[in-house]
C-alpha cells in the first residue's frame, strides 16, 4: 500500500525558515496567504464542480484534500478517498 505524507502548518513553516531563510514572522505571514488562496480555491473548485458534473469524481477528491489541509495538522496516512 502506497503511504502520503501531507505536512502540517508546523512542519511547512519550519521548511520556510530552514530551506528557505525566511525569518519566524515571514514564514508565518506567507503560510497565512497560502491559506487564504486555498480557501479562495476551495470555494471556486465547488462552485466549478457544481456546475460541471463530469469533474465531480475528482474535483471532490481534491476538494477533500485540500480541505483536510486547513487543520494545519501533518498525517501520515491519507483516507481513501483523498488519494
Amino acid at each position: 500500500m502506497e503511504k502520503k505524507l501531507w505536512f502540517g502548518k508546523k512542519e511547512l513553516v519550519k521548511f520556510g525558515i530552514e530551506c528557505c531563510y525566511l525569518s519566524q514572522n515571514e514564514a508565518t505571514r506567507l503560510y497565512v496567504v497560502c491559506q487564504n488562496a486555498l480557501k479562495k480555491s476551495i470555494e471556486e473548485l465547488e462552485s466549478y464542480v457544481g456546475t460541471h458534473g463530469s469533474f465531480e469524481e475528482i474535483g471532490s477528491k481534491m476538494i477533500a484534500m485540500w480541505k483536510l489541509s486547513q487543520d494545519e495538522k501533518t498525517y501520515k496516512e491519507m483516507a481513501p478517498e483523498t488519494k
